[in-house]
């Protein structure tokens, strides 16, 4: 009996966490935190993506995405929470998040 609402306290303290980069960033579900990548990979008419000012190794999209995760991360990290590595998912192309297949093309 003492679980009963440990879902609803969890998904409430994530939300409490994640508020400052909720919507546009992620939108958590229970210990699910998927985090959004940009609205676009920034594709160049003559060919090959944006890459960041400084440094032409780094695509722009990445750059952006990677700075959300780290958002992210860093607020549930400082008060103390972890993660479970075996079960991150990182920075990957598509994800199954709650049943449903998530690509940059969409769901």
């Amino acid at each position: 009996m003492g679980y009963t609402n440990s879902m609803q306290i969890q998904h409430g303290d994530l939300t409490f966490l994640l508020q400052d980069e909720i919507p546009h960033v992620t939108m958590p579900f229970v210990n699910d935190v998927p985090v959004k990548g940009p609205p676009t990979h920034y594709k160049l008419n003559r060919g090959g993506y944006k890459t960041i000012e400084g440094n032409l190794g780094i695509r722009q999209f990445v750059w952006e995405h990677v700075h959300d995760v780290a958002c992210a991360v860093t607020r549930i990290v400082n008060v103390g929470s972890t993660f479970s590595g075996h079960k991150a998912k990182i920075c990957v192309p598509e994800a199954i998040i709650v049943g449903h297949l998530c690509t940059y093309e969409g769901q």
